[in-house]
């Protein structure tokens, strides 16, 4: 069941009350909805490529690192959240250029130019919850960290499945619980 954590990235979106909000709105004003329908598939399937390779790849490095190093539950689990952590700041850092010149295809006369810039701690900080203002590309790249997470309980946990679903539930919770923490402390 090495799909489960994939499969419960719909969740961790769906069960946050900010992202209600906008779906209920339409996601109204997003820059996404002004592209026409060929364009809005066409990034859609760039960023489902983008979250998929980045599903493969912390799956394989977990195999790689965490498994044949032999470590126990909670220590593997910790090791596996912080390389899949690392590798997703990479994606988040560097998808803004991939996205950039998607756009450049789609959008005559827009200048040859480098987008890719390290979020700051607030950055990173606003990127683990779902604000009700939040855009459509935030949402999904906060899906896709809570997503990675999931997955990485369910990779270390094969044989537990009531130890899974509570984490996965608490995974669930955290993003709103995240959300009413002042940030910028």
């Amino acid at each position: 069941m090495r799909l489960g954590g994939l499969a419960a990235l719909p969740l961790v979106a769906l069960a946050q009350p900010g992202i209600w909000s906008r779906l209920i709105a339409g996601y109204e004003g997003d820059d996404f909805f002004t592209l026409g329908m060929a364009q809005r598939i066409g990034l859609a399937v760039i960023a489902l490529a983008l979250l998929a390779a980045l599903f493969v790849v912390a799956a394989a490095l977990s195999r790689l690192t965490v498994r044949r190093a032999r470590l126990g539950l909670g220590l593997g689990l910790g090791v596996d959240i912080s390389i899949r952590s690392v590798f997703y700041g990479a994606l988040i850092t560097l998808a803004p250029q991939v996205f950039y010149t998607y756009y450049r295809l789609i959008i005559p006369g827009l200048p040859s130019q480098w987008v890719i810039r390290w979020p700051d701690g607030d950055g990173l900080l606003t990127g683990l919850t779902f604000a009700a203002d939040g855009r459509l590309a935030e949402h999904l790249v906060t899906a896709g960290f809570w997503g990675l997470i999931v997955a990485a309980i369910w990779l270390h946990m094969p044989h537990r499945p009531q130890m899974r679903l509570i984490a996965t539930l608490a995974v669930l919770i955290l993003p709103s619980v995240l959300s009413v923490i002042p940030i910028g402390l």
